[in-house]
């Protein structure tokens, strides 16, 4: 539900989850300042400390989102019968 890659100059975090309005990495924008976001992805520069508390969050809400994605009553696919 979340990723995380080391690159040499950077970390990544993948979190691939969205409502209606927009992904949830962007909604971490102001509590990100110095990193790179874009659609799924934060770019952690070496030099920038992400707080505990910011990665424990989108770790949450990432959880939260897949859980009720996931637990969401699916209906089953129509039949097609051919001729």
């Amino acid at each position: 539900m979340i990723g995380a890659g080391n690159r040499k100059w950077h970390v990544v975090l993948y979190s691939n989850a969205a409502d209606r309005k927009q992904y949830l990495t962007e909604s971490f924008r102001d509590r990100l300042p110095g990193c790179k976001i874009g659609k799924s992805c934060i770019d952690v520069p070496d030099k920038i400390t992400v707080a505990d508390d910011v990665l424990v969050d989108l770790t949450r809400q990432s959880v939260a989102y897949f859980r009720s994605e996931f637990e969401k009553p699916r209906a089953p696919k129509a039949l097609q019968l051919w001729e």
